[in-house]
């Protein structure tokens, strides 16, 4: 019975935290007018619930983690759920919020180093390991697509390298792109999409952490 109230009540504080970035986001200016996102639309309804559902059913199929690990995976889940919302709503990556998540991964990975140092270092060397693998493989793509993809989706990769480390991230990185590979060909077989035309791709790589969520933990 623990077990599951503790499940439920991790998935209300990602809801939760998510709802209170948003309104952070928006009411002390530390965003542009034209990056903030919008707290009462329906895309917003849909992206609190599943962050706090997905966090809900990690939590029941592979248990409660250690601490640090615990709150740096919710605090991706959180930070990629807005920044999905601002890529959809605004077709933007904001630089701000991108440097808050480059700050809370390193201080946390930081402080793991100060209270087990064996066990930090060793989560250091697996976040850098993620980062250049997702960043090198993004800053590839966007060299050859000729920056059609955007510099804030290279930026976004290789911060969710640090977060997932190398064991992770290309997992997600490979959901996510599936995702957004099937969401093209279908608006593209209903003529609502051009082939020249860009899909907002936070969203599908968010989708590609909820799926890695549940299925490797």
């Amino acid at each position: 019975m623990m077990y599951v109230i503790s499940a439920l009540l991790g998935a209300a504080v990602a809801a939760s935290l998510t709802v209170a970035l948003i309104i952070f986001c928006q009411s002390i200016g530390m965003l542009e007018t034209g990056e903030r996102p919008r707290l009462r639309s329906p895309i917003t309804l849909i992206l609190i619930i599943l962050t706090g559902a997905v966090w809900l059913a990690h939590a029941l199929i592979h248990g409660s983690g250690e601490l640090i690990p615990t709150v740096s995976d919710v605090l991706l889940l959180v930070f990629t759920a807005v920044l999905s919302l601002i890529d959809i709503e605004r077709h933007i990556v904001p630089n701000k919020l991108l440097l808050a998540m480059l700050v809370i991964r390193l201080t946390l990975i930081a402080v793991g180093v100060i209270a087990d140092p064996a066990s930090g270092l060793e989560m250091l060397g697996r976040s850098l390991a993620g980062a250049l693998m997702s960043g090198i493989c993004f800053l590839l793509c966007y060299l050859v697509s000729h920056r059609q993809l955007g510099g804030g989706d290279v930026k976004y990769s290789f911060i969710l390298g640090l977060f997932l480390t190398g064991e992770r991230v290309l997992a997600a990185m490979l959901y996510g792109v599936l995702c957004c590979c099937v969401y093209s060909v279908v608006q593209l077989c209903r003529k609502k999409l051009k082939l020249k035309d860009g899909v907002p791709l936070i969203p599908f790589l968010y989708a590609g952490v909820l799926i890695t969520y549940i299925i490797s933990g």
